[in-house]
């Protein structure tokens, strides 16, 4: 009579194993991610605040462009072009951090590339540069010079959200959620705000404005949902690393 057969235990690998040189908890996270957008916040009401005739009159010129979304090299929009290049950098990160050869999936390197040359293009302003000499010798003269930026941009982007959309479903639920999120906030960027927004408790504040406030808002908030994706991908990567079979 054969002995009775003990159980056997199997470690099946659940995903790739990328060790980050970091811990990425769920705290940190999450205190990263609402840091990220208070500053968001904060700038979006300081656009509003230079805006007020009070704060206008104070200034030699009557606008505080320092804090102006439509102005560039000013704080509004070194802020998000740090965020594109902390994009890039933490895409990086996890493209050089899997452990025992394997080969790190392909959105870490696509976002590392995508996100250094989109904060390379808002430094060096290589979009008005497209928009203003590049495209028009392709595409003719007539056409409207912002149309040709918001190309340029994104197209850039639609690679980008694809690759992340291919890899997160099945990687981290939080991450898929946050990269919807920024594509609802990037494409509703586009359009005017809701007229809520423009009523009696928003009077001190012209139509334009508002619409520059929404969009700009709306664009710093996108990147700040990129981020947080990447970060809640991290944390979720780096907790899931082997299941365990039971046989016999």
């Amino acid at each position: 009579m054969e002995p009775a057969r003990q159980p056997e235990i199997e470690a099946q690998p659940l995903h790739r194993i990328a060790r980050v040189p970091i811990r990425v908890t769920n705290r940190g996270v999450r205190w990263a991610l609402a840091l990220t957008l208070a500053v968001d916040l904060a700038l979006t009401a300081s656009y509003l605040a230079s805006t007020l005739p009070e704060v206008r009159q104070l200034t030699a010129s009557a606008r505080l462009a320092s804090l102006d979304f439509v102005v560039v090299a000013n704080i509004p929009w070194s802020w998000g072009v740090l965020k594109l290049y902390a994009i890039a950098a933490t895409c990086a990160l996890m493209a050089f951090s899997y452990s025992g050869g394997q080969r790190p999936d392909a959105f870490w390197r696509v976002g590392a590339i995508i996100g250094f040359i989109l904060a390379l293009a808002e430094s060096a302003r290589l979009h008005e540069i497209w928009a203003a000499s590049v495209a028009p010798a392709l595409f003719g003269s007539e056409g409207d010079g912002s149309h040709y930026s918001l190309i340029s941009r994104g197209l850039l982007l639609a690679v980008f959200y694809i690759a992340a959309l291919s890899l997160f479903p099945a990687r981290s639920r939080a991450a898929f959620v946050c990269f919807i999120l920024s594509i609802v906030a990037i494409a509703l960027s586009q359009f005017g705000p809701p007229m809520i927004l423009v009523s009696d408790w928003t009077a001190p504040f012209s139509f334009s404005t508002i619409i520059v406030a929404w969009s700009g808002a709306l664009q710093l908030l996108s990147s700040t949902l990129i981020l947080g994706g990447l970060w809640f991908g991290m944390r979720d990567i780096q907790a899931v690393s082997v299941r365990y079979v039971y046989r016999g």
